[in-house]
């Protein structure tokens, strides 16, 4: 398996929720999540590598954060991109930010070809969060992962005034080599994003 790690962990996306990171040492502690449960609905899909019915979301406990599972997306020698608009029900008295995030999927890289992920988060009218770029060079073939971990100063909150809805977006590339030894692709399967919680 390849594996590509930027940030503190990726758990295994089966095991339905995130280990806890270690806390940075100047860091506050965070508040507790809600007791209730937060509902989380797909409100729009866009995209050309998620058309209409492939896109579905899961909850992981505790109110930890969600899961968005694919099951037609994926590049060949060109872009493809999915733009997820989410309605997130936070209780009155709670603001929420995305703190780490991540990503799995297969690919096939030939010898001297690329593919890459290119992730971005944001909340309706506000800037978007732009994560790194992960690039994978051939030869490869197997199954990837990433994960990425938002430093607690850029990290964004939801408003504690108005509901803003949670845009998630990725882009997919893949970059044949010159001349192209091999088809070369690369797919995302699943994409987790779990929460930090704090009172208003």
């Amino acid at each position: 398996m390849i594996s590509t790690i930027s940030g503190l962990r990726w758990a295994a996306l089966t095991s339905a929720f995130l280990l806890p990171a270690p806390a940075a040492a100047a860091a506050p502690a965070a508040d507790p999540a809600p007791v209730e449960q937060v509902a989380i609905d797909i409100l729009a899909v866009e995209g050309s590598g998620c058309p209409a019915g492939t896109v579905t979301i899961s909850a992981l406990p505790d109110n930890a954060g969600f899961q968005l599972h694919h099951t037609d997306y994926r590049a060949a020698a060109g872009r493809r991109n999915c733009h997820v608009e989410l309605a997130v029900d936070a209780p009155a008295g709670f603001a929420y930010a995305i703190m780490h995030a991540g990503y799995r999927g297969e690919l096939q890289v030939g010898p001297g070809a690329s593919t890459a992920l290119r992730p971005t988060f944001h909340f309706t009218g506000r800037a978007p969060l732009i994560l790194q770029r992960h690039t994978f060079t051939g030869p490869l073939d197997g199954d990837w992962q990433v994960t990425d971990d938002v430093e607690p100063a850029a990290r964004a909150f939801s408003s504690c005034e108005q509901l803003q809805n949670l845009h998630i977006n990725t882009d997919l590339r893949a970059i044949a080599a010159d001349p192209p030894a091999q088809p070369s692709w690369i797919s995302l399967a699943h994409a987790l994003f779990e929460f930090e919680w704090r009172r208003c």
